[in-house]
C-alpha cells in the first residue's frame, strides 16, 4: 500500500532531524558561482557586439539621416527661403540629369520616344505618391483648366527643346533655353499680376550674362561661320535655316516661361504641388506615343542605355516636383532666376567627370551668377512665401 503524500508537519522533523541539511548550508547556485569558461569563436561565428558598441556606431549614421531628413522638412517646410532652396535643388537635379545624359548616351534615342519614356516614368511616379497620400489625381475642378494649361505649355516647350538641341550647336541651344527664367518673370506680371522687382529684373539679366560666359555660344564670336556646328561637327543647311531653329528655340523659352506662371497658380490653387507634375506627365505621355509612331521610327534601346533613361526620368521627377514646390511658395521672377545656378552645377560636373577644363570667361561668368543669385535671395526677398 502506496503511502500517501506528507503534508508539512510531518516534513519539518525531517529536515531538522537532517544532519547534513543546514539553513546556512543552502546555496543558491547563479552564474556568478559558477568557474569562468572560455568561449569557442572560429571564423564561422557570428560576432555580437554589446549593445553599447552598436550605438556609437549606428550614432553618427543616425544623427546624418536626422540632419538630412529635417534639412529637407526645412525646405518643404515653408519657410522664409524654402522656396528658393526648392529650385536651387530642383536646378541641382536637372544638372545632374544632364551629366547622366551624357555618360548614358539616352539621348542616341529619337526624341519622341525619349520624352514619351521620361514622361512614363514621371507619371507613374507621380500616381504612386498621389495614391500613397490619397491625394486626388487632377486635383479639385477648379484649378482643372490651370492644370490643362500647364501641360500644353510643358509639352509644346519641352518639344521646341528637343528640337533646338538636335539642330543648333548644343552650348546655342542651351543658352536660349535659359531665356525661359527672364520670359517667365516678363509674363508673371500679366498672367499671375505679380510686381517685377528691379532687384529681380537685373538679377536675371546679371545671370543672362553669367550664362554667356560660362557657355560662350553664338559661333561667329568664335570664329565660326553660323552654318557650322562646332560641338558636334554637323553642318546646318543654311543660315535661314538656322536663323528659324534659333526662332523655334525661343518660342520655345516664350511658352516655357507660360508654363512656370501656370505651374505657380495651380499649385497654389490646388495646394498641392505634385499635381502639376501627374497632369503634364498625363498629357505629354500620350501625345509624345502618338508623336513617335507618326512621326518617327520606334528604336529598341538596349539594357543599358534603358537603365539610364530610367534614372534620369527619375531624376526629372524629383526636379519637377521641387520646382512646382519653389514657385507655389515664390514669386515667379524670384524663383526663376534661381535656376541659373544649373549652369555653374552642370560646369563643374563637366569638369570633375567628363574631363572639360574651366575657363577664365567661366569662372568669371559662374562668379556672376553667384553673386547675383544670392543679391535676389536676400535683398529681393522683401516679404515671406506664401503657403
Amino acid at each position: 500500500m502506496d503511502p500517501g503524500p506528507l503534508n508539512d508537519e510531518e516534513i519539518r522533523p525531517l529536515i531538522a532531524s537532517s544532519p547534513s541539511t543546514d539553513a546556512n548550508s543552502i546555496v543558491e547556485v547563479t552564474t556568478d558561482t559558477l568557474p569562468p569558461q572560455r568561449l569557442k569563436m572560429s571564423i564561422f561565428s557570428v560576432s555580437h557586439g554589446t549593445g553599447r558598441s552598436k550605438e556609437r556606431r549606428n550614432k553618427p549614421l543616425e544623427t546624418d539621416f536626422t540632419a538630412l531628413s529635417e534639412f529637407l522638412i526645412w525646405a518643404w517646410g515653408g519657410s522664409r527661403y524654402s522656396g528658393m532652396v526648392c529650385m536651387a535643388l530642383s536646378s541641382l537635379m536637372y544638372s545632374i540629369m544632364g551629366l547622366f545624359v551624357e555618360l548614358f548616351a539616352a539621348t542616341s534615342a529619337p526624341s519622341y520616344e525619349i520624352i514619351f519614356i521620361r514622361c512614363a516614368v514621371i507619371l507613374v511616379a507621380a500616381f504612386i505618391w498621389l495614391r500613397k497620400t490619397g491625394q486626388p489625381l487632377f486635383g479639385l475642378p477648379h484649378v482643372w483648366r490651370l492644370l490643362m494649361a500647364r501641360a500644353v505649355t510643358g509639352y509644346l516647350s519641352l518639344l521646341g527643346f528637343f528640337y533646338s538641341i538636335q539642330v543648333l550647336p548644343l552650348h546655342d541651344a542651351i543658352v536660349l533655353n535659359f531665356a525661359t527664367p527672364f520670359m517667365a518673370a516678363i509674363l508673371a506680371s500679366f498672367i499671375l499680376q505679380e510686381k517685377l522687382g528691379v532687384i529681380e529684373l537685373g538679377g536675371i539679366f546679371c545671370n543672362f550674362l553669367g550664362i554667356f560666359l560660362v557657355y560662350q555660344p553664338v559661333p561667329f564670336l568664335q570664329g565660326q561661320r553660323p552654318g557650322s556646328n562646332g560641338s558636334t561637327g554637323l553642318i546646318i543647311p543654311g543660315g535661314r535655316y538656322y536663323i528659324h531653329t534659333i526662332l523655334i528655340a525661343l518660342l520655345s523659352a516664350v511658352i516655357g516661361g507660360a508654363n512656370y506662371c501656370f505651374i505657380r497658380a495651380a499649385a497654389k490653387a490646388s495646394e498641392q504641388p505634385l499635381v502639376t507634375v501627374f497632369a503634364f506627365a498625363a498629357v505629354a505621355c500620350p501625345a509624345a506615343a502618338i508623336c513617335t509612331l507618326l512621326f518617327q521610327k520606334f528604336v529598341l534601346p538596349g539594357i543599358y542605355p534603358f537603365i539610364g533613361m530610367v534614372v534620369i526620368s527619375l531624376l526629372a521627377f524629383v526636379a519637377e516636383v521641387l520646382l512646382a514646390r519653389g514657385l507655389q511658395l515664390e514669386k515667379a521672377s524670384r524663383a526663376t532666376s534661381i535656376l541659373y545656378i544649373e549652369a555653374i552645377a552642370s560646369h563643374i560636373l563637366g569638369i570633375m567627370f567628363l574631363g572639360k577644363s574651366p575657363s577664365i570667361g567661366g569662372l568669371f561668368g559662374a562668379a556672376i551668377i553667384v553673386i547675383s543669385t544670392m543679391a535676389v535671395s536676400y535683398f529681393g526677398n522683401d516679404k515671406p512665401p506664401e503657403s
